[in-house]
């Protein structure tokens, strides 16, 4: 159900579902089109405009800008895996989400006191033929210079409140209550949420912000492909945070 939702609430993929519902109905009953094809229409261009993407992306980053973080005293670092993307050789790789998490936890770990990286992600849902998204960001981390025995992977998560709730024994098996938690900044809220409701605490390290300056309207004023693609992702999160309070995962 959620996963359903959040390909349609794409602005692209709504827009043209709606365009194609109102032609239908104008076919079969001879109705008028300007109203319907109207709202449709403002209903794109408000989509899909810059200004629309910056305010929702806005909403999500805003409560975690960039950390600067020292050394750590033994907390865990916990990043949350991404995508995965096949390359021109056949080779899987990171996607860029993956790309970012990873880059950030191995900066983290250097600065030192912190000695453990749980990586957290399974197969993804809709390429059962790609390997664990944590097996293969372990593989970055340890080509990064992060020694082998430094990271540990959770494997068959496939959600954010999975990698919350599978996360938790890996972090109090070792008396870990506190955790240095990497992901996207506009992903921060929810994931920092689902794993505070298992009784954690969370340290957040937010990465990959797209929201840094304020926004520009002489710089963006006309409706793009890119802002379109900014007010999917915030909506996928709005709306996953919506539907993960509605079924209790978050604290």
């Amino acid at each position: 159900m959620y996963e359903l939702a959040s390909r349609l609430i794409d602005p692209v993929t709504l827009g043209l579902t709606l365009l194609v519902v109102a032609l239908l109905r104008v076919r079969l009953h001879r109705k008028r089109p300007l109203l319907v094809l109207t709202l449709v229409t403002v209903f794109l261009l408000v989509a899909c405009h810059p200004f629309t993407a910056w305010l929702l992306l806005r909403g999500l980053e805003q409560p975690y800008p960039p950390a600067t973080l020292s050394a750590g005293q033994g907390e865990p670092i916990v990043v949350l895996g991404g995508g995965l993307r096949r390359g021109p050789d056949g080779r899987v790789g990171l996607a860029d989400d993956s790309q970012t998490r990873v880059l950030c936890a191995a900066e983290i770990y250097r600065l030192g006191g912190r000695p453990l990286i749980i990586v957290t992600g399974g197969q993804p849902s809709a390429k059962p033929e790609m390997p664990a998204v944590a097996a293969v960001m372990r593989d970055a981390l340890v080509s990064m210079g992060v020694p082998a025995g430094a990271v540990v992977t959770e494997t068959a998560s496939r959600t954010t409140h999975e990698n919350a709730v599978l996360t938790g024994p890996l972090l109090r098996a070792r008396s870990a209550q506190r955790l240095v938690l990497v992901t996207e900044a506009l992903h921060m809220p929810r994931a920092a949420a689902a794993f505070r409701a298992q009784g954690l605490d969370v340290l957040a390290a937010p990465t990959g912000h797209l929201t840094t300056e304020e926004f520009r309207i002489s710089e963006a004023w006309w409706p793009s492909s890119g802002a379109a693609r900014g007010t999917g992702r915030a909506l996928h999160e709005w709306v996953g945070l919506g539907w993960y309070r509605l079924r209790g995962y978050l604290d």
